[in-house]
């Protein structure tokens, strides 16, 4: 199905995508089929960059959304101009270290932070100090049979954030089969093969897994709820703490809370999107509620993020996981593309809310200056992955 807008310009939305969730809002929410059309146009005549499944996801349909208010969410595709405009190519000199694992958790390590311990990484291309590099299928078995300090994590090389498989807690007695923080086990030779064939020439990362504050597993259970704060550099010395949310762990769906930025206090749970999403004030394992209860360490974590990304000032912004553990908050992964689409589905506004949109036009146009004095000097622009 096409429409066109007021200007001639054709917007299609595709009439296979979602049409599931058209029904169901349609039933459950008393927006009907034109009217959600119409809605989806008005959004993308806007500029927001929201296809159909993130007008579902982000639950758009809601009539608590005015029109206004809808046009405040971005989309994966502007979300990422947005950040391009507050780190733009032509002042970018740290994107080889911002936007690998590895690199950046060891250039922030060697600078005092404390940082999740890199165990070894698997490729074929990288190599940091004496980290064991694992270039085939026997190094990976021999790591995870006889050299690896359970538990720990696995996750790709490049990307955004903590993604990659559950916790592996511990092989077994007879060296087969590895245990996962989730339940399940996986025959080590085939978990072996699988990883090197999906991650082998892209790189993957084995870091040791946080022990969580004890305030937090009492809240949540053992594993590690990740804290991620997103820093803006208003001034490029002192970059300070945007917004936050915790990421819950969940077998299964998601699970997102708000964070009060004034005193670390969470907010309502998201489990879910779209019109599966369930608001709830309790953890659904450990039963205990956690809306209204303040994040251990709060302002320790906050300062982190900020020392972290003072130490790359040419970033317009970042985005960071923080573990909350015994030993105080640690650097788990960091990113100059932050995902604003889970602010957008935590806290249940759009990114470009008029506290933060003016904020990021100070610095895209600070920056965009910079960028003209440097092609002034005749500086080579940086380059962005």
């Amino acid at each position: 199905m096409t429409f066109v807008s007021a200007n001639k310009t054709p917007v299609s939305v595709p009439p296979a995508a979602g049409q599931g969730r058209l029904m169901r809002v349609a039933r459950e929410h008393g927006v009907g089929p034109v009217r959600q059309y119409a809605q989806m146009l008005a959004l993308r005549v806007r500029g927001t960059g929201i296809d159909t499944g993130e007008y579902y996801d982000f639950g758009l349909y809601d009539n608590a959304h005015t029109g206004r208010g809808r046009a405040r969410f971005l989309g994966e595709q502007a979300s990422r101009e947005l950040n391009l405009s507050l780190s733009p190519d032509g002042v970018w000199h740290h994107d080889a270290i911002v936007s690998d694992k590895v690199a950046l958790v060891q250039y922030l390590a060697e600078r005092g932070m404390p940082t999740a311990e890199t165990q070894a990484t698997v490729g074929k291309s990288h190599a940091f100090g004496g980290i064991p590099r694992l270039r085939n299928t026997g190094q990976l078995l021999g790591f995870l049979s006889a050299g690896a300090r359970y538990p720990l994590l696995a996750k790709p090389t490049f990307g955004r954030l903590s993604t990659g498989v559950p916790r592996i807690d511990r092989i077994d007695d007879e060296g087969r089969f590895l245990r996962f923080a989730n339940g399940r086990c996986a025959d080590l030779a085939s978990f072996a093969e699988e990883l090197m064939r999906d991650h082998g020439r892209t790189g993957l990362v084995f870091q040791s897994a946080l022990r969580q504050h004890g305030a937090l597993t009492a809240l949540t259970g053992p594993a590690l709820v990740t804290l991620r704060l997103v820093t803006l550099a208003e001034a490029p010395q002192a970059p300070a703490v945007l917004y936050a949310l915790a990421c819950l762990p969940d077998a299964g769906v998601g699970m997102l809370c708000p964070v009060d930025l004034s005193d670390g206090t969470l907010g309502e749970i998201r489990r879910g999107s779209g019109p599966d999403t369930e608001w709830r004030s309790s953890h659904p394992v450990t039963g205990r509620r956690l809306t209204g209860q303040g994040l251990p360490d709060w302002r320790a974590a906050c300062e982190l993020a900020s020392a972290a990304h003072a130490l790359l000032p040419e970033c317009g912004i970042m985005g960071w996981d923080i573990g909350l553990t015994v030993d105080g908050p640690a650097l788990v992964s960091g990113t100059g593309t932050p995902r604003h689409a889970l602010y957008q589905l935590a806290h249940g506004e759009g990114v470009m809310n008029p506290r933060f949109a003016p904020r990021f036009r100070a610095v895209a146009a600070r920056q965009a200056q910079a960028v003209q004095v440097a092609l002034g000097r005749g500086a080579a622009p940086g380059t962005r992955r």
